[in-house]
């Protein structure tokens, strides 16, 4: 009776705070969203030789293009004459960068480095992985935090934590575009502008540009701008951003799929719940081993021997009788079949025709693809895709584009491929926008180089 109260106790106690407890779930990559984050410099001169410069925040979308606001690189005094824009993790590190694109309407640019940077480069989330009030961080150099640090500081980011507060729009350009915004109540001050706004997996979701400020006037009469609220920043969508990398062929990931991990639990409380998770297995186990052995086993084994001998119950030896002479057996007919008994007929299986993309050109020519419930993907990375093309394959994305079913149509998506996906006609595919594909027509991975097409075999 002593040996089985503990468990007895135990068992129940694990069980309530396994499951009371909150589920234990991952950190964010803190050091890494730091790292992918540059500061941006643009230094500039005017016409009376008079210097001045700015900063602001970028991020690496590969190891030589940086992505950061319009107005960090572009926007410049009167009468300025020369400048210089200047990006980099570290005083080393920094070097010029040419400015590649930029919208004044998007606020948005994208530089390039001569030199390539080592760097693991951002991957994107998708606006289907987002909804409000999911965690957000915000990376950058806010300067006053650079101030306050005097020169060890300029080079250390900042991060921040809050929460989608809503997806907007603005009105831009006498009302005539409007560019997609990210609410957000995570910390964005002067000199974040240009950063990213990651989730909690690291993956960037909008480009920080302001929080909301208003202009008034100082003691002296000057405009000055001053926050207007508390707890309201925006970022540009990024809905905005991967279209021109699409048009510039500047490679990147991005990604549907909902992140799953989020902020840490506090370590003294999580410890506990860790250790009570596998106290709670391992007594788990125990108790089960016990109960086998004890119980089961010696329950199994009395049931197997008893239905055993109820079918063959032990015969006792009969007494040797003389046996009679058999008579020679003959052959009888068997009987004639019954009437008017209607006969069975054998069922026919089902036939459904079966989806297959059919390859006409590339690594999977005379190859048919069977399309899956789960659809297909098409790409380099195996970690995205399933039906995976070589490293080096030209033109092809790491998720190049899908091939999937969507109440019983089939359905052909370009998943924001680099070099674009085009149907037999030539018409290329409007990246995110799905677009029935019928039995026959053809699909190109860039060029003709890949190709498939779509077939229904019975």
């Amino acid at each position: 009776m002593t040996a089985r109260l503990p468990l007895a106790v135990l068992l129940p106690a694990l069980w309530s705070i396994a499951v009371v407890a909150p589920p234990l779930r991952a950190a964010p990559p803190v050091a890494e969203m730091k790292s992918q984050t540059p500061l941006i410099i643009l230094a500039y001169q005017g016409a009376n030789e008079s210097t001045g410069s700015s900063t602001g925040t970028g991020f690496f979308v590969t190891t030589t293009h940086i992505v950061t606001n319009w107005h960090v690189c572009c926007m410049l005094p009167e009468g300025v004459t020369k400048k210089v824009v200047l990006a980099g993790r570290t005083k080393e590190d920094l070097q010029p960068a040419t400015v590649l694109w930029s919208s004044q309407t998007k606020d948005l640019a994208v530089l390039r480095l001569d030199k390539p940077v080592q760097v693991k480069p951002v991957a994107f989330a998708r606006f289907p992985s987002l909804s409000e009030g999911m965690d957000v961080w915000a990376v950058g150099y806010p300067g006053a935090a650079g101030r306050m640090a005097k020169s060890e500081g300029l080079f250390r980011s900042s991060i921040t934590k809050g929460v989608i507060s809503k997806m907007d729009t603005r009105s831009v350009s006498n009302g005539q575009e409007s560019v997609k915004l990210i609410q957000t109540d995570a910390s964005i001050n002067a000199g974040n502008s240009g950063g990213p706004l990651f989730d909690s997996c690291g993956r960037v979701v909008g480009v920080n540009v302001t929080k909301a400020l208003v202009t008034v006037l100082d003691s002296r009469g000057n405009p000055v701008r001053v926050p207007e609220a508390d707890g309201i920043g925006w970022s540009v969508d990024i809905r905005e951003l991967l279209p021109e990398l699409d048009r510039l062929s500047v490679r990147y990931e991005a990604f549907d799929s909902v992140c799953e991990t989020g902020g840490s639990t506090s370590s003294g409380f999580g410890g506990v719940i860790l250790a009570a998770q596998i106290l709670l297995l391992l007594a788990t186990l125990v108790v089960g081993a016990v109960v086998v052995r004890k119980k089961v086993a010696p329950a199994i084994a009395t049931a197997v021997t008893q239905r055993r001998f109820a079918a063959h119950p032990p015969q006792q030896q009969p007494q040797q009788q003389p046996q009679p002479q058999q008579q020679p057996q003959q052959h009888q007919p068997p009987p004639p079949p019954l009437q008017n008994m209607p006969q069975q007929q054998a069922a026919k299986p089902v036939v459904r025709p079966r989806v297959t993309l059919l390859g006409l050109a590339g690594e999977y020519a005379g190859q048919r693809l069977p399309l899956l419930v789960q659809g297909l993907t098409l790409g380099r990375d195996a970690a995205v895709s399933n039906v995976v093309f070589a490293a080096g394959t030209p033109g092809i994305s790491k998720r190049h584009c899908r091939v999937y079913f969507d109440q019983g149509r089939v359905m052909v998506e370009d998943t924001y491929s680099s070099h674009g996906t085009f149907l037999g006609t030539g018409e290329r595919l409007k990246p995110g926008e799905p677009r029935e594909l019928q039995t026959g027509e053809e699909i190109r991975l860039a060029d003709e180089r890949v190709a498939f097409r779509l077939e229904r075999n019975s």
